[in-house]
């Protein structure tokens, strides 16, 4: 043992200089007698160390200042040890540094054997730091790691990265442009635009595999302290970092933070991956290896099927841009008109699964502008039965809305609270948060609370010094708030959040869903942009949500509201989300055709297995000679339990991609999209090197089979070959000018031709195979059986192609009383000719 300024340390000499296996992948690689460090991806320097920069009392100490500075930190040792933590067994490197004051600092860099592609860096203050802050957010008050932005491959590399609310995507080239503070600048993807122009190699395995393929990006973030962690880039030529004229990206605390205590560490994780969304996930399967928390899932499985209504069936919202949005029309109380609402979908058949209720349901400090004072309803908009009269009216739950809490509310007496201003936080020990989060959802049972939607994330945190300047405020909050609601079996949903939200949520048991996209009234023809930031939702293991939609597009006598022409697209963008699907429609004004193609006859919605993200060549610098698409352009698939015929031949089943889904809008140019940069072939969840045998086809989405086709294409819709050599078209859909724009899109399904069989799937649904419906698929050269689910009595069209021919067959099926039923097809003789039956 060796005691560095009264802090015993343990060593045990396990490892050399270069901290992972091997040379390929990512590797960090250190010197001893200096403790710089570089940053290496299959063999090549993609970055390389800046100095260590703390400040203390007021002034800045640097490893970059002389030796014999007073401003100096000066390198002690370096120590080797073995360790374990939540991600596993490692091999760490500890650097010993010493202030010039006589601090001491300790920054460490650890690698996990088993996880190659993980990297870890520390840096720890044992004796605290005082009097520290910069008074600006974005220049950190400590620095580790540091990297150079002009030397190695930096300058060159692309990047992508969250900032500002809803996990607004970033992205560009030499990290020029981007921001880093208490509103984002991570989790940063640094990335080879090469790499990512090319494509994956087709012979690559699937994404999150065990294998030697080549490592193309690589993703920063803290991994504790999410809420004051920050990452940005800094000036040289600084007290900070006085050696270089250089800039620095550099990982730290938030220059508002003033004091911290003994023995704190700030922890950032770098991992790598073969493409972009590959190192997403690993990064966000890490965090939540660390936070102990299972993703929310998606799509349902025989292991953990889902059991959240409100994310998986049609639900009702009454929030900014729905038609009730504090608006009672002709009723006279809000109660009134949520009970017309719910008749009205019940007569009408609209299978609608639960409610939102938005800010106007409880009192707030001067009534619209101003937080929470008390959440109860108000009694003159609930006279009669209340909330939990209309919840046990309808039988339906709820989703009940907050926003951030007013120094003025009426909770202050029986719980602690620091106020700023107007604003106040619950604050105190964690168990108190906690309690008293419990206490303001303590009618759960009564109202029918299924989700608590914490609204104003960023205007909690931003609106006050403390949150930012302390760093256990603001995580104290949404950790009480999180136990709370755990402990009463209620979910949240975190709406106007900061990218330290996303992370911070992978060690909060209860956030399962996160608001992705502006609010629909705000940002009407543009809110529904989702494709960036549900890459980031889906990292972290959430369901996002596009927010509300009006299902017609002229929805008479609220005159705050703008006609929708594009209630398709947000129908088909926010099916696609899978998140929740929500409509806010005036009674009356539904339009049942469009909500029927996002869901089953009793409201579950018919989502991919995964959320539509942006195609990673949206991401490479439009100077690259490689063509970009010029709009959006976002892919997903649906994974479908599959096995092999004859059915007595019995394995587990495997999840195999029957469908995958093209979506374009607002593009100003024609886009060519390759298979391979698709994101449904190599490196995809379920790929394997078989697939790259498959033979795929494509064909525009529509309702039906026969001539009736989406209100967005023209054109007819047969089945064409889509590889590399033939791409799916993707032709130039410009949003509309004016001030009703319309915003063109095109859907086009990709399906992959499996033992010559091509499930084309239900007919009259945006996600025709989705998991939803299609609970496991067997096959061979002859047969396909598939197990379906729906509701008793639930009119199906299933169709299919036999070898990829541009005629298509379909058979009806109607759902017995049991819900399930068995899609059987045959192949009977050459030139594609089959048969099928449903029963």
């Amino acid at each position: 043992m060796m005691c560095v300024a009264g802090v015993w340390i343990v060593l045990v000499v396990v490892m050399c200089t270069e901290t992972a296996n091997g040379a390929g992948g990512m590797v960090v690689k250190l010197n001893r007698s200096s403790c710089a460090y570089s940053l290496m991806m299959e063999g090549t320097p993609w970055a390389t160390s800046r100095g260590i920069a703390v400040r203390q009392n007021g002034i800045w100490f640097s490893s970059e200042a002389p030796t014999a500075s007073d401003k100096s930190i000066t390198l002690i040792t370096t120590l080797e040890r073995n360790g374990t933590s939540a991600l596993g067994n490692y091999k760490a490197v500890d650097c010993v540094w010493k202030l010039a004051d006589a601090t001491h600092m300790v920054t460490t860099i650890e690698q996990y054997p088993d996880s190659p592609d993980l990297v870890v860096f520390e840096h720890a203050f044992q004796q605290g730091l005082y009097q520290s802050a910069t008074k600006v957010d974005n220049i950190p008050i400590s620095s580790f790691p540091s990297f150079d932005t002009q030397e190695a491959k930096m300058s060159e590399l692309g990047y992508v990265a969250a900032h500002h609310i809803f996990g607004n995507i970033v992205h560009g080239v030499g990290l020029h442009g981007l921001a880093g503070d208490t509103q984002g600048g991570s989790p940063l993807v640094l990335f080879d635009t090469d790499a990512v122009a090319r494509g994956p190699n087709m012979t690559m395995d699937g994404i999150n595999d065990d294998t030697n393929d080549p490592r193309i990006a690589v993703v920063f973030s803290p991994a504790n302290h999410f809420k004051v962690g920050i990452q940005t880039v800094v000036n040289g030529s600084s007290e900070a970092f006085p050696q270089k004229a250089s800039t620095a990206w550099v990982a730290g605390f938030n220059g508002l933070v003033d004091n911290i205590e003994n023995f704190t560490t700030l922890r950032t994780i770098a991992v790598a991956g073969t493409s972009i969304h590959s190192a997403m996930l690993s990064w966000g399967g890490a965090l939540l290896k660390i936070g102990q928390k299972p993703p929310a899932v998606v799509a349902p499985t025989s292991s953990r099927p889902l059991d959240d209504v409100t994310a998986t069936s049609l639900s009702y919202w009454t929030d900014n841009g729905a038609f009730y949005y504090y608006h009672l029309d002709e009723y006279n109380t809000y109660e009134d008109t949520m009970i017309k609402v719910a008749e009205y979908h019940t007569s009408a058949d609209i299978p609608v699964q639960s409610y939102q209720l938005d800010s106007w349901w409880y009192y707030k400090y001067l009534y619209f502008d101003g937080g929470l004072v008390l959440w109860e309803p108000h009694p003159e908009g609930w006279p009669k039965g209340g909330i939990g009269g209309f919840y046990n009216l309808t039988g339906k739950p709820l989703t009940l809305h907050n926003r951030w809490f007013s120094s003025h509310n009426n909770y202050t007496h029986l719980f602690n609270f620091t106020s700023e201003g107007d604003i106040a936080i619950p604050s105190g020990t964690l168990t108190n948060i906690k309690q008293f989060f419990k206490y303001l959802m303590r009618f759960q049972d009564e109202w029918g609370l299924a989700v608590y939607e914490q609204d104003w994330l960023t205007n909690q945190f931003e609106g006050m010094h403390v949150t930012r300047a302390n760093i256990s405020v603001a995580a104290s909050w949404e950790e009480g708030m999180s136990a709370a609601a755990a402990s009463q079996d209620i979910l949240i949903q975190f709406c106007m959040p900061l990218p330290s939200d996303f992370m911070a949520s992978t060690q909060l048991s209860a956030v399962t869903q996160i608001r992705v996209s502006d609010d629909y009234a705000v940002a009407l023809y543009d809110q529904w942009r989702i494709g960036g930031s549900s890459m980031l939702a889906w990292a972290v293991g959430l369901q996002p949500f596009k927010d509300v939609f009006r299902s017609t597009q002229l929805q008479k006598g609220n005159p705050l509201l703008h006609q929708e022409p594009n209630s398709e697209l947000h129908a088909l963008v926010a099916t696609l989300s899978t998140g929740p699907v929500a409509i806010g429609d005036k009674i009356g004004d539904t339009n049942t055709t469009l909500v029927a193609w996002c869901c089953s006859k009793n409201g579950t919605i018919l989502k991919p297995s995964r959320p539509a993200t942006a195609v990673e060549l949206t991401y490479v610098s439009t100077s690259h000679p490689t063509a970009t698409p010029q709009g959006e352009v976002w892919t997903t698939y649906s994974l479908l339990p599959t096995t092999s015929l004859p059915a007595d031949v019995r394995g587990d089943a495997k999840d195999v991609v029957w469908s995958g889904h093209v979506f374009a809008a607002a593009l100003n140019s024609d886009f060519n999209l390759t298979f391979r940069h698709s994101g449904l072939g190599p490196g995809r969840i379920g790929w394997v090197k078989d697939d790259s045998t498959t033979q795929w086809v494509a064909m525009p989405w529509r309702a039906t089979l026969g001539g009736n086709t989406s209100s967005s294409f023209s054109h007819a819709g047969v089945l064409k070959e889509f590889s590399d050599a033939h791409p799916v078209v993707l032709q130039a859909c410009p949003k509309g000018n004016g001030s009703i724009p319309l915003v063109p899109y095109q859907h086009v399904l990709a399906y992959p031709v499996r033992s010559g069989w091509v499930l084309l799937g239900e007919m009259g649904k945006f996600v025709p195979t989705s998991p939803a419906r299609f609970l496991q698929v067997a096959y061979n050269e002859s047969h396909l059986t598939a197990a379906i689910k729906g509701t008793a009595g639930e009119q199906l069209t299933l169709a299919w192609s036999r070898n990829a021919s541009l005629s298509a067959s379909s058979v009806q099926c109607t759902m017995p009383s049991s819900g399930r039923a068995t899609l059987k097809l045959y192949a009977t003789g050459l030139n594609g000719a089959s048969t099928g039956t449903c029963a």
